[in-house]
């Protein structure tokens, strides 16, 4: 459930599909002006959102139709006459669902609002580096806003596995001392010894700076995104155009020797490892001894990105592999 709570009652989706089922049994009333397509409409529990073309009447049709439909489906006061009043008019810029999209530019961002609530959130104590008291109830109100702040901040999402892994297997957590009530339910870390311990909270502090760094960065280009990152790679190559923007790589790794290749550009780069091994696998710190591997083929693709970054602005870059773990 959305930021972390999982007791949201289970009807709410019901209605919202009766919803929009309902608004997408209609369709409007003169064909030739309106087009023949069916209203639709997107909801995330009862908050419906229409997006229609600018043809004909269909904006106000299909608003009129939802008007209906949630009434008939919530009651006669179904519809939130002051949040209608404030982003219920059709425009191609709206806040939805606590998002701000713009349509023309086809951008959503974080409103500077919900960016000071991610500084106050993440300046709580227990979530400064160092601290390993964090209340249950705290990490999952981080981990469901963190989800949040992905759509906006794709850069954040590599480092959710990291604040899942604090509940893995462990949500039940441990007694704080002193209180009893559900804020004193504290996380105990799931791993073997002391040290891997150790190493998930670094993990945990490190990915909790990084949303602290993009917080820093100027107002214009953190915490926003394009519509067109929005979706899965095979959905952003059906677009038009975008397969001309892709670019593909690919790269390799043995105990001594990595390399990459730009095959757009018939551009590739090869060397020995035997001057990186020890470094690397000592950033590693744990694995078998063939695990290096991926390191230094992770390794293999950056030092391609960084000689390539140029040309590659503005591409979608795709990695080809043979395994799941670079």
């Amino acid at each position: 459930m959305p930021f972390g709570w999982v007791g949201s009652p289970g009807e709410f989706v019901a209605w919202s599909a009766a919803a929009r089922a309902h608004h997408g049994s209609f369709r409007p009333a003169d064909p030739k002006f309106n087009d023949v397509v069916p209203f639709e409409s997107k909801w995330l529990m009862d908050d419906g959102v229409v997006v229609e073309p600018m043809v004909g009447n269909r904006v106000f049709d299909s608003l009129a139709v939802l008007d209906e439909t949630m009434q008939l489906v919530w009651g006669p006061e179904g519809v939130n006459v002051e949040k209608m009043a404030e982003e219920g008019e059709p425009s191609t810029t709206q806040l939805l669902w606590g998002l701000h999209m713009n349509f023309d530019t086809q951008e959503v961002r974080l409103p500077e609002p919900k960016r000071i609530k991610v500084k106050y959130l993440l300046g709580e104590t227990a979530l400064q580096r160092g601290c390993r008291e964090v209340p249950l109830r705290l990490l999952q109100e981080l981990i469901g806003c963190a989800q949040y702040w992905t759509v906006a901040c794709p850069a954040l999402t590599p480092h959710l596995p990291t604040l899942y892994h604090l509940l893995k297997g462990n949500l039940q957590g441990k007694r704080g001392s002193g209180s009893k009530s559900a804020n004193s339910t504290l996380v105990q870390v799931e791993a073997v010894d002391l040290e891997e311990e150790s190493r998930r909270w670094e993990d945990f502090w490190d990915a909790l700076d990084f949303i602290r760094l993009q917080l820093e960065a100027p107002l214009q280009c953190s915490f926003v995104s394009v519509f067109e990152k929005l979706l899965p790679i095979r959905e952003r190559l059906a677009l038009p155009g975008v397969t001309a923007r892709a670019r593909i790589t690919g790269g390799d790794a043995t105990l001594e020797r990595i390399g990459a290749v730009d095959w757009k550009a018939k551009v590739f780069h090869a060397d020995r490892v035997g001057q990186y091994r020890e470094g690397l696998r000592n950033l590693a710190r744990e694995g078998e001894d063939t695990d290096i591997i991926s390191v230094m083929e992770l390794l293999a693709f950056i030092v391609l990105a960084c000689h390539r970054r140029t040309e590659w602005t503005g591409e979608l870059v795709l990695y080809v592999t043979d395994n799941m773990n670079v």
